[in-house]
């Protein structure tokens, strides 16, 4: 079976991709495209690498990197620079997948798919963010999730979507091996702020207050000036002593992996469920996992035992403050947070399920 993945990757991101790689300029299309996948920046580059090594053609398409684009142009032996809609439909006719598959990069719905499911025997997505209601959805064989209210409104439009969870690939730690000699972070904080974060700012303003909370992510600042100031303004420089800038990819599951505790708090769009990475990220690192209550968290881990959980900012600081002081207590619950990751929420599963998925669309 043959599969693509369309991914849109963050401007940020790969800026600081790029950053680490030297001689970018001598890596083939392919080599590129492959540390890419390696780097484990989403989940994808797990489906992509499990999938293929189950005997399928997976490939992961970029199509908003112009060095990527670039790296095509020569690859098919081309001189104009091809526009991210015509890179990936250059792509699609070089694969000839059996599956494409899109992120939610709502730009390339509408007419763009009717250009796609004529190139393909079935067309998906992924939607688990704040979408636009009247979006034409019924061009997909099929949506995936982590919502189960975005669950709810697919299957009340008449449109076959599937929920999945979430989840953590042991490979990772294989990746990220641990030296006793780098000092361990008592607390830390990775994710974004701002948009569909209101209530996460809201928590973390209250808990840097109190705790020595170290924050890694996006939207916490900006190279605009007036941008920036207006956001010092509104966070009451909450932030400033605490933000240490972004962290993507490997780097990202390294950050977790020295930390003690790494707080979790969701999205407002979570309405109460239980349901993004982070949860699985964190404890399959390894690290004790203080993540906001829900209507579901139990279904996933049994609290106090497997992670730790907290109603109020207020019931945050006084875990941490608990967990930090009392190491025996903090590493038994991170060892069996880790344990029931990678038993049940590894990407093996998920890309399984996933398989299966794509098999009945295409047969």
């Amino acid at each position: 079976m043959k599969i693509i993945f369309i991914v849109k990757y963050y401007d940020n991101y790969r800026s600081s991709f790029y950053s680490g790689i030297n001689n970018l300029e001598n890596y083939s299309y392919d080599e590129l495209t492959q540390k890419f996948v390696e780097d484990y920046f989403s989940f994808y580059s797990s489906l992509i690498q499990i999938m293929r090594s189950k005997g399928h053609d997976a490939q992961l398409i970029i199509p908003n990197c112009e060095i990527i684009r670039e790296k095509w142009t020569k690859k098919i032996n081309q001189t104009k620079l091809l526009t991210d809609k015509e890179f990936i439909l250059s792509a699609v006719n070089c694969y000839q997948p059996d599956v494409i598959f899109l992120n939610s990069n709502f730009e390339y719905f509408g007419n763009f798919l009717i250009q796609l499911k004529k190139q393909c025997k079935a067309l998906c997505c992924w939607i688990s963010c704040p979408y636009d209601k009247t979006l034409y959805l019924n061009d997909f064989s099929e949506i995936f999730t982590l919502f189960p209210p975005h669950l709810k409104d697919f299957n009340d439009a008449g449109i076959k979507a599937k929920l999945v969870t979430a989840g953590f690939d042991p490979a990772v730690l294989k990746s990220c091996v641990e030296e006793s000699s780098v000092e361990k972070i008592p607390f830390s904080f990775i994710g974004g702020i701002g948009g569909f974060h209101k209530k996460r700012e809201h928590y973390l303003k209250k808990i840097c207050a109190k705790t020595p909370l170290q924050i890694w992510g996006y939207g916490f600042s900006s190279d605009n000036k007036i941008k920036k100031i207006l956001k010092n303004v509104r966070s009451g420089f909450s932030f400033v002593n605490h933000y240490h800038g972004e962290s993507w990819g490997l780097n990202m599951f390294r950050t977790l992996q020295r930390s003690k505790i790494t707080l979790n708090i969701h999205g407002d769009i979570a309405d109460q469920h239980s349901v993004n990475m982070r949860l699985f990220e964190a404890t399959g690192m390894g690290t004790l996992l203080l993540t906001d209550h829900s209507d579901n968290i139990s279904n996933l881990f049994i609290p106090d035992l497997e992670i730790v959980t907290f109603r109020t900012p207020e019931e945050a600081i006084e875990k941490y403050t608990y967990y930090i002081t009392h190491n025996e207590e903090r590493e038994k619950i991170a060892r069996a947070g880790q344990k029931k990751t990678l038993e049940h929420y590894n990407y093996t599963r998920i890309a399984d399920i996933f398989i299966d998925e794509f098999k009945k669309l295409i047969t």
